[in-house]
């Protein structure tokens, strides 16, 4: 089954801890804009993002071109732009805004993730690059810039980058995966189950495990593949790893597992006319002819003309009816 291996450590690319209250920020002001950016500061956590908004707000009334102000209430309207799509356009104006007073890394920072979640990626890779040489030496910059450069599907570079920032963090599990997902996408499949091996020793999670599965289905080592997936599968019953693992039973002759998980996948997505094709194919392998039929039957009312599918499928129901006339 084909993936997607482009956005593995998403969470990067908005820095929670953006350095509002760096030394290194500090300007002249009023006592009372001073005053609103320290309670903003204190403020500035996802659970409190709306008044640490207004706090810098109120900063900036006073002092327009506070940078803390600017950067803080920016971080605040990020943090509140799922809920406020316009928040994130005012994030990206007093970012902008800023970057004109002052370079800052967590400002390039920020305004890269505002790309990034509209899909400029052109952009967001020119606002992480800024970052990186205002801040030479922070990993999530480096890890934000991979995600990017594997958008913009520069694999090459993308694993400069995380690498890079492998130097700076080698114990990170985040960017394990990410350097897993990378080796993935350069088809350098034993080197990112060894990526992925580290990352699970580091911290066992989920898309660890998915990964290195399909690390290891690419390679053919589906065995191993049914191990990962099946650990996926016991912290989440619901992932598309069923459908992959019913694949490597398929290889493995193991049809009736197989067709198990086609068929729980199909419970919850019985309009999905690939895995109808793939039950199918596993039912005629165990003689199953009629319920193949079926399941080929409804996979091509599913699948329009023209789509690669609807060929698969017609060519396996002549396949299955010379099958039938040599075991009849």
């Amino acid at each position: 089954m084909r993936r997607c291996w482009t956005i593995v450590v998403a969470p990067l690319l908005l820095l929670a801890g953006c350095a509002a209250n760096d030394a290194e920020h500090s300007e002249h002001s009023g006592p009372g804009a001073r005053e609103w950016v320290r309670r903003g500061q204190q403020l500035l956590e996802p659970e409190q993002a709306s008044e640490a908004r207004e706090a810098f707000s109120e900063a900036l009334r006073r002092q327009p071109d506070s940078v803390q102000a600017l950067l803080g209430r920016a971080q605040a309207a990020l943090w509140l732009s799922e809920g406020e799509p316009a928040a994130r356009q005012v994030a990206h104006s007093d970012l902008t805004h800023l970057l004109t007073l002052r370079p800052l890394a967590d400002a390039y920072w920020l305004r890269g993730s505002i790309h990034f979640a509209r899909q400029d990626f052109a952009r967001a890779a020119a606002d992480l690059r800024a970052a990186i040489v205002l801040a030479p030496r922070q990993p999530n910059g480096y890890a934000a810039y991979a995600q990017v450069l594997l958008r913009l599907e520069r694999n090459e570079l993308a694993l400069q980058a995380v690498e890079r920032a492998l130097d700076y963090a080698p114990d990170n599990a985040e960017l394990h995966v990410l350097h897993g997902a990378v080796l993935i996408k350069l088809r350098r499949f034993a080197e990112s189950c060894a990526a992925l091996t580290r990352a699970l020793e580091n911290q066992a999670n989920h898309r660890s495990y998915e990964l290195r599965g399909d690390a290891f289905f690419a390679q053919g080592e589906h065995q191993a593949a049914v191990v990962d997936y099946t650990e996926v599968l016991r912290r989440r019953p619901a992932s598309l790893c069923r459908v992959t693992r019913g694949l490597c039973f398929l290889q493995l002759d193991r049809h009736q597992d197989a067709e198990r998980d086609f068929s729980s996948w199909l419970e919850r997505n019985p309009s999905d006319a690939r895995v109808l094709f793939w039950r199918g194919v596993t039912r005629s392998k165990r003689y199953a002819f009629d319920l193949a039929a079926q399941d080929f039957l409804r996979a091509l009312a599913m699948t329009p003309p023209g789509q690669p599918l609807r060929g698969k499928i017609l060519a396996e129901q002549r396949r299955m009816a010379r099958y039938q006339d040599e075991v009849w």
